[in-house]
This record gives C-alpha cells, structure tokens and sequence, in this order.
C-alpha cells in the first residue's frame, strides 16, 4: 500500500491526465470500461486497494469484487464494485462514464441506492471520476427521489486534493482497517428518513399476506384458518425464492413478470411444478400439498403483488438483500396470525404469547455469531471434514432459522478454508474455480448437519426457505444446469428429515394422563418425540469394539539430531536472519516445572477425548504413553495430544510460532500378550528412575488422575446418541394452558415452569457426553429464586457465562449468554461483559463461589469477587439484626379527605430525611394487617430500589427513621420496608450502614447481579447483607454521631428558604456523607485500593 502523501501524489497526477483531455472523455464514445480502467481503478489502487486482485486471491476472498452487469427492465442488477475487509462488505461504488450527469440524474443514484439499502450497507459511492457521490443508503429509496436526496457530500475531480484529508481517512484501506470508516457511518447516522431494509420488508410481507388472504376466502368460501395460512404461507415462499432466484441469475428475468395478464395463477402453477422438478426443497411439493393446486385468485390481486416486486416500484435489490436480513422480516411477520371471523371476515391478529412479549425481537447476529463460534466452533476444533460430517447442531426453538443459519454458514466457511488450506487433492474436487463450496457440498453440510424444531408450523417452512437460500448462494444457472447434468439430480436437497414442527417440551406420554381436551386444544399443544423425530440422532453407539494396546513413545524437539532435522533447521535459521530474528533455542530438555504443566495439558484432552491412558511418564526429553485405542484412531490421536500441547505450551509462554517442543514421528509398538503387557507397565512406571530423574508427587498426582486399569480400557463403551451442539433462543415467559402447565411441572420437576428454563434442561437431555449448549436466556437465570434448581442442574456444565445487559432497546428484560459443555465438571467458568458488539472476559470465577452466594456471579470482576469475599465473611447478616415487615398492599383505599390514618409511602421516604409530607388517608376498616403500624427503634426503605444508570450504572438504597411524628396517626403502606430493631445496636449506626455507598455497591453487585430491573428490598434481599459482629464502642458512637448529624442537616435543608443556605447546607451533608463512607469502608477492612474500586475510580 502506498503512504498517504504517495498516494495524494498519484491522484494529483491522475487529476492532471483527466483534465488535460477532458472534452475527450466526455464525448459519447468514451464508455464506462474506459472510464474505470484509466482512472476509477487508479484512483482506488491509490487508496491502498487491490483493484485488480495481484494477489491472486480466490473470489470469495478478493479485496474488490468485480461485478458483471446484467440488464433488467433498462438497468443493472449488480454495483460495479464491492469492497470488502476480511469477507466482510463495507462499500459498494457504482462506475458511470463522464458523459453521465452524476449530480442531477436520479436513475442512477436511486439504482445504487436500492443496492445499498438492500445490503444493509450504510454507505456507497457513485462516480464518473468528474464527478463523486457519496450516498447514505440507510434512507429508504423512492423513484420519485431527486439526485440530492439521502447524498452526503459531491465532489468534482477538481475538488479531490483539498478534500484528499476526507477522502484518505474515510475510504483508504489502510483508514478503513482502523476504523474510520464506521466512525464516519456513526458521524451520520439518526437522520430523519432512515429505514431499516428488514422492517421495510415486513411491511411488504403484511400487505401481500393481506391482499392474498382477502382474496383467498372471497374467492375460496369454504376454506378454513388452517388451510388459509398455510396456503399463505406457501405461495409467498415459492414467489419469493424465485424472486431472488431472479435477482441471482439463477432463474430467467422477469420469469414471475411475465405472467402479468390474464390467468396469472394458472401461469404461476405451472412455474412452480417447473420449480419442483429444478429444487426437489420440499417447498414446490405437491405431493404434500393438495391445496394450493385448487385456490383462485383475481389477476389485479397477483399483478399487484408481482409489481410490486419488480424496477421501478420494488425498493429492494433481491440479488444483495442477506438471508438473514429476510429471516428477521419473516420473524416478526410470523408474530401475527390469521383469522376467519363468523361473518367470514379476515382478521390479522398478534398471537397471544408475542402480545405478552411486547412483539417479536430478532438476535442480533454478533450474539448468533457469539454462541455459534463458542459452540460450533469448539466442536469442530482439530477435526477433519469427514469427523464433522457425523456432528448434529440442533435449535430446539428455531424460530426464522437464525441460529441454524449461523450454524451453517460458519460450517461454510470453515470447509472453504479447510479445502483451501489443507486438502490440495480435494480443492479441485469441493472447491469451484472461484474458491467457493461445491453445490454438492454445501448440500452436504445441510442434511449432515443442522437440525431444528418449532411448534409453529410456518416458522419451520421460513427457516427450510432461509437455509435453502443461503445454500444457493454464489449459485447461478449454468452450476445448477451443470450439476443436474452431471448427477442427474435435482438442485437442493429436502429438509423434512432436519427441519419438523412439534412442541419441544412436550413428549407422547402428554397423553397418558390425557383423555378428553377442549376443541383445538390438542392441534394447540402438538406432542413431539425427539427419538422417533431423529432416530439418526439418537441412535446408540458402541465405541473401542476394536481396540488394541500400543505403546507410544515420542521426544522433544532435537532431542534427537539425524541430517534430515540438521537440515531441516538450517532452512529455518537461514530463514529467520533473512527476516533479521534471532535463531531459535533448541528445547531439547524439559524442566520439572515444565513436565508438570505439559502433563496437565495431556490430562484435559485425555478426560476431554476420554481416552483410555493405561501407563504414562514424561521423562525430560520423552514421553511414553501405553494407549487402548482403535488402530485407525491412533495418527490422529497423537498428532492433537503434541499439537494442542505445543499449542498451549506457546501461548503460555508467549513463543514464537516456529518454535517446536516435540518431534515429528512417534514410534509404536503393540502389545500383543500378557507378558510383554506387563514388561512394558513396568518399563513406562518406572522410567524416571531409569533415566535417574527424581520422583515427584505433584506429577505422580496428576498421572495418576487419568489412568485407568487394563480391563476398564479395553472394554468397548457405549454412546448414548444425542446432538453435538444444541443452540438458540428459547422462548421465555410463554403462556401455558392447563394440560402443559400440568404435564411440565412434571416433567421438570425444577420449581419453575418459564418455558426458558425448560428448555435450558431440555438441552442437556438432548445433548450427547461432550456436547455444547450456548443459547441467551434471561438474566434472572442468574440470580432469581426461583431459578435456583436450574441453576444447581446447570452450573457445573457452564463454561461461558455473558452479561449482555439489555439486548433490545423495546424490552425491559435483561439477558445473558451462557456456553456449557455436558459433563464437562469443569471447577470455574469465565465471566464476560458485552460492550457494543464486543464481548469483553472480567474475570475467571469459581463455581464453589455462586454457592457461596447463592447465584452465579455474572458481571463481577476478580478483584471485585475479592471485595465481596471479604464483605460476605462478616458473620452476621442485616436479618441477624432486624424484622424485615413490608407496609400492607391497600393502597388503593387511600384518599384526599382527611381519615383515620395518615398513610406514608415510598415516595415519602427521603434518604435521612424526614417525612415532609403523606401519600394521603386511609380509613380504620381498610387496615388488616399489624404491619401497617410503624414501630418504635426501627428503619424504613423504599421497597423498590432505585438503579440509576449515570456517570455509571449502580443502585442508591433509601433509608430513614421516623422521629418525632405521631406513631399511633401514621402507617406504612407496602412501598415501604419497616426495619425493626432486634439488636442492642443503635437504629441509627444500622441506617448509616444501609444508606452507605459500600452495602448499595455491594447489593448491587453481589445480590441483584447488576441487573437493571425492579429490585426489592424485602426478605431475601436483607437476609443477604453481610453486618460487622461487634463493632467497637468508640466506632459505632462515632457513626451514629454521624448519622444524627445527617438527620438534622436534611431537617434544617427542609426548612431552609435561602437559595446560599441551602447550597451550603447541601455541602455539609455531601461532605458528612463521605465521613459516613469512610467509617463504614472501615468497618468492612477495605484498602484504598478496593474504596477505589467501590468508588469507581
């Protein structure tokens, strides 16, 4: 790449060419080809852009991506270029010739706009090279828009050396690579006018669903719901997929617009059983649908709906509309649901349980691609293609298919590379000339692979069209011709052996205790039986049925020199001074330490792989492993046991990557008898003392943990099937009718029946030995009470736990992620945050820890974890000391006109302040309960505690004593906590403990896990915060000292009428607040650096 002055010095010249001959350029004859050869692609290479790929990289990994233009209707279907950084799209530019008008022809800004918007890509650029356009295309485009519209700066050639500081830091690649580039997208964004494509589309889906379904029941009077949704449901699909066949030239143009006339329905069937013979998806099966066949329509019904999805008045550019983009439009149009009313009427609802939810809410794909790499992509670590073929990924809940998409493409990817990478004879064969998976393979992959269940019938058919789009991608119509040529089969494979619809939760025996149900209720509830679903899944397997036993033995690294490794590491010296390194230090001894920590390595995969380890030594500069294993499994084995060592031994030790511990070979011996068995046990047990090296415990400990006895090793073992990766986004809080809520509490018998915990169990039964479940469950999973059976069950799995905070602007509720892996028992899990799209690791946290304090700590930093250590280790806990009574729910009867009662609130209580005022009156007959009746020596706290999200997200805990009002002429309603004195300690020095910043932080961190949510202050709150056992006499006077200084300072603030007196007043009480804060850090033995951190500094 060229230096920024470089490159401003090749575009000056660029410039001075252009102009010299510019009345040239703008005559008719010179084209567009021209104009890019000579000086759009000059202009690029300048700004550091491999234009024209001389790096020779496969298409799928160019830098620019040259598209070929295809006519439609009078325009192009495809931008001239596609920028891309790491695969990932970042602009499109769209070349013209100078006799074009880039400043005032709307065609082509409105064409390039579709492609952008479509693509959900923020920004894209429209050039002559006289001319340059800059275009937010997160503006919705209309044909009616003027060239001006939605553009955010022009320039002419002349203008391209002043602005050269813009055009550098905004669109170079080496600018782009930092960063600049989506900040100068943030610089623009939340201007008035902007739509999202998906909610765009949404919009298109409800008026073509409404406009069909009208038309269905007007002309099809004896249809019923059922048969009109899924008649709905099918014609969309088939339309769109071949809309989008269309845009990928895949299918002829204009195939769907040129039914237009009359007859169009009869036109598109016989499309569609075309269709059928090309795609064999299951979609075009008429074998399984009857119906549609038989439905009429009015022609200007369908001639609308197909207008509408052609140039000019389709703002959508299907060609680079992403699947995924199409799979959340598809979400939230599965959230509503047709009816027929008596009157035979249409009527689109909300379904019922995405009421409750307050509608439906898509993952963000950085969440799906999250779980799906720490999922997915643990699975398939160290494995080859043929071992990911027998891996089953499974989203219980799968909705649109978002998880499964993800699932599927990262398995894309990661074949690509594979072939790319490793496999030199199989390139040609999976691999097309452009560097993209095979037809055949990406079908592959799919049926092998991805699995997935939803109760609702439509969403399996939207997640079966999403994966069948997202296999087709990169297709166009000559691979397709030319693989049901060769392989006389059609193009996609079906899915109704991957993708069924079922309930999830619910098995066969729901009606063993069930005979009679309301009408509809059983169609509602649909039982589902996993094994007789995927009985490939769950199929038993019967593992080491042809096991041996070998002796292995391998060395380090030069331990021992023959002329094949001097040469080989004179090549490698030779190669590091050329690059001006130093040569790397053999490493043909290890030290004690360093066999400690290498055995520990072999342990984790031994008990990961659960491999059948007889003997074992590490002795210096060698290793001996006797070994039961199958003899096919044995090159494999050795090369992840040296290469996943090495790999954690560099990563320690931060070495360089050229560095080996081991040698290549390994030799290997097998035992073929008794005798020779026992030879060898001995040989390897007490090989140490052979080479005269001192025994150690510590290692003997760690060798000793995963040996197993010859007769256990040899035994073949018996694989309970299951699926390798269970992923998703289970449904939470979904309503329950009687028969399942009955049925689940059984079935789960775990004191909590939120359809997201059972399906956080359900996946563990799902799940084979080894497997990994990730989904994002609410956070309550991580502290609520009623979640704690979840929790015991789960915790020892859980690997990965994310405080996500709020996901979803629209929804109150907090989330979490969570990775675990099935009896992995692993003894701590790592703790992660999300910031933005980036998920950041605080802390590695002990299990025995969330026991400690009854929920998994989430959010909470090492030396956090430290602080509430030593705050929990207080003996005593706020219940130790006082009854916690919360005021009586009778709200509703208090009124104006003066009563029996005056009744105080939450909103009452000031923080060491007195009441100035009361809620209102109450009458004698409404009080039923003692506690409303305030007592002497207590405390009072607003129930719900405040969280409050600025200079930094944390809670303020408000508390007071009611001194000096009438006892007997007020009570307490239930927004108040009445904190009853039990103790000889003095009411105020428990307030100066309650009201302080350290017991808030503490509650905040270490009870309500961070959360932003409604947090109460009642039983289980207070029985959970820690109070010093005996404070010292002179402490505890000087807090309450404190304290009554805090309470007649907020009295005299109450009273005061001078703006300076109460701005002074104000300082004492900030200033005797800190004095409280100080005392009670104290109390607690934090150091300075921990008051710090409680602080927030």
């Amino acid at each position: 790449m060229f230096t920024k002055e470089e490159a401003k010095e090749i575009v000056r010249k660029i410039v001075e060419r252009f102009e010299y001959h510019l009345d040239e350029y703008k005559k008719g004859n010179y084209n567009e080809t021209q104009t890019r050869n000579d000086f759009i692609n000059p202009f690029f290479e300048a700004l550091g852009w491999d234009i024209n790929n001389k790096q020779g990289l496969a298409e799928s990994y160019r830098e620019v991506i040259h598209e070929d233009k295809i006519k439609i209707g009078g325009h192009t279907k495809a931008p001239d270029y596609c920028f891309t950084i790491y695969g990932q799209r970042k602009f499109f530019v769209e070349a013209k010739k100078p006799s074009v008008s880039i400043k005032e022809n709307t065609d082509p800004a409105y064409q390039l706009r579709r492609y952008g918007w479509s693509a959900k890509m923020p920004i894209s650029i429209i050039t002559d090279f006289e001319e340059l356009s800059i275009y937010d295309c997160t503006i919705k485009p209309t044909p009616q828009d003027k060239a001006s519209v939605a553009r955010i700066n022009y320039l002419t050639y002349k203008d391209y050396l002043k602005e050269f500081d813009f055009l550098w830091d905004t669109f170079s690649k080496e600018m782009v690579l930092k960063g600049s580039f989506d900040k100068f997208i943030s610089s623009n964004k939340g201007k008035k006018g902007t739509a999202d494509v998906d909610a765009e589309f949404l919009k298109s889906l409800d008026s073509w669903r409404d406009l069909l379904a009208r038309n269905i029941v007007n002309r099809n009077k004896e249809i019923d719901e059922d048969t009109l949704n899924f008649s709905l449901q099918k014609i969309m699909d088939r339309m769109i997929f071949l809309r989008i066949c269309e845009d990928r030239g895949i299918e002829p143009e204009n195939t769907l617009f040129e039914t237009i006339g009359s007859n169009i329905y009869e036109k598109l069937k016989t499309i569609f059983h075309i269709a059928d013979q090309k795609y064999n998806s299951g979609l075009f099966d008429y074998r399984k649908d009857s119906i549609t066949d038989s439905l009429s329509f009015d022609d200007i019904v369908l001639k609308t709906i197909i207008e509408e999805m052609y140039y000019p008045k389709c703002p959508y550019e299907f060609s680079v509309i992403p699947v995924e983009i199409l799979g959340h439009s598809y979400e939230q149009y599965l959230g509503k649901v047709i009816r027929i009313t008596p009157g035979h009427i249409i009527k689109i609802e909300t379904k019922p349980e995405v009421r409750k939810a307050g509608g439906v809410y898509y993952t963000p794909q950085y969440i799906v691609d999250y779980i799906v790499k720490n999922t997915v992509g643990k699975i398939v670590e160290e494995k080859t293609p043929e071992e990911i073929a027998v891996i089953r990924i499974c989203d219980p809940a799968c909705g649109s298919g978002s998880f499964l998409l993800g699932a599927y493409q990262f398995l894309l990817d990661w074949h690509r590379d594979y072939y790319k990478n490793n496999d030199i004879k199989k390139k040609e064969k999976f691999l097309t000339p452009d560097g993209n998976l095979t037809t055949a393979i990406k079908k592959q992959i799919l049926l092998n692979n991805i699995f997935g269940v939803d109760i609702d019938t439509n969403a399996v058919e939207v997640t079966k069209l999403s994966l069948m789009l997202k296999a087709m991608e990169g297709e166009s119509n000559a691979s397709i011709n030319e693989q049901m040529q060769l392989f006389h089969e059609r193009v996609l494979p079906t899915l109704d052996n991957n993708i069924k619809s079922g309930n999830s939760l619910i098995d066969m025996d729901f009606y063993d205790s069930q005979i009679d149900f309301e009408p509809g209720v059983e169609k509602k509830i649909k039982p589902f039986n996993w094994e007789s679903a995927f009985p490939q899944v769950f199929k038993e397997k019967i593992i080491g049925e042809n096991k041996e036993i070998f002796h292995i033995t391998w060395v380090t690294y030069n331990s021992r020199v023959s002329q094949r490794m001097t040469e080989y590491k004179n090549v490698i010296i030779k190669r590091r001074i050329n690059k001006g390194l130093q040569p790397l230090v053999d490493k043909r001894e290890l030290t004690v330490e360093e066999e400690i920590e290498i055995t520990k390595y072999l342990k984790s995969i031994i008990e990961e792989d659960n491999l059948n380890v007889i003997e074992f030594n590490i002795c210096k500069d060698h290793i001996h492993i006797l070994l039961a294993i199958e003899p096919k499994l044995i090159d494999n084995t050795i090369r992840k046991l040296k290469g996943k060592t090495t790999q954690l031994f560099k990563e320690n030790h931060n070495i360089d990557n050229e560095y080996h511990i081991w040698a290549q070979k390994f030799d290997l011996i097998k035992i073929n008898d008794e005798i020779q068995l026992s030879n060898v046990l001995n040989y390897i047990k007490f090989n140490r003392q052979k080479h005269l090296l001192p025994e150690n415990e510590e290692l003997k400990q760690i060798i000793d943990s995963f040996l197993k006895p010859v007769n256990l090793a040899v035994l073949p073992k018996v694989i309970k099937g299951g699926f390798d990766v269970v992923i998703g986004n289970p449904p939470y809080g979904a309503e329950l009718d009687k028969h399942s809520f009955e049925y689940l509490k059984k079935k789960y018998p775990i004191g909590n029946t939120d359809t997201a915990a059972l399906f956080m169990i359900l996946s563990q039964n799902l799940l084979k030995e080894k497997g990994y479940n990730g989904f994002i469950i609410p956070k309550p999973f991580t502290y609520a009470s009623n979640w704690a059976k979840t929790r015991e069950i789960i915790l020892s799995d859980i690997i990965t736990i994310v405080d996500c905070s709020k996901v979803w602007k629209e929804v109150k509720l907090e989330m979490s992620v969570y990775i675990a892996q099935k009896e992995s028992s692993r003894y701590s899990f790592e703790s992660f945050i999300r910031k933005n799209e980036t998920f950041i690791l605080i802390a590695n946290v002990e299990k025995n820890l969330c026991n400690e304090f009854g929920f998994i700590l989430n959010g909470v930093s090492e030396k956090e974890i430290e602080i509430g250590k030593k705050i929990k280790n207080n003996p005593l806990t706020l219940n130790d000391i006082t009854i916690n009574k919360q005021g009586i729910p009778n709200q509703k009867y208090t009124q104006n006109e003066i009563s029996d009662f005056m009744v105080i609130g939450g909103a009452e209580l000031k923080r060491y302040g007195s009441v100035s005022k009361i809620k209102g009156f109450i009458s004698k007959e409404y009080i039923t309960d003692e506690c409303a009746f305030i007592k002497e020596d207590s405390i009072f706290v607003q129930r719900i505690v405040a969280h409050i999200e600025n200079p930094k997200p944390h809670i303020k805990i408000i508390a007071s004593v009611f001194d000096k009002i009438d006892l007997s002429k007020n009570i307490i309603v239930n927004t108040v906590i009445q904190l009853h004195n039990k103790s000889n300690l003095s009411k105020n020095y428990i307030l100066g403990l309650i009201n302080s910043k350290l017991i808030s932080w503490y509650s905040y961190k270490f009870i309500f896990a961070n959360a932003i949510r409604t947090m109460q202050f009642y039983n289980p709150t207070t029985s959970r915060i820690p109070i010093p056992q005996s404070p010292a006499p002179e402490t505890q006077n000087r807090l309450v000292s404190l304290v009554e200084t805090m309470l007649q300072l907020n009295k005299d603030l109450q009273n005061a009428t001078l703006p300076e007196q109460k701005e002074q007043l104000q300082a004492r009480i900030s200033y005797t607040d800190k004095k409280i804060d100080t005392l009670v850090y104290q109390l607690y033995c934090l150091t300075e650096e921990e008051i710090r951190l409680v602080e927030g500094e």
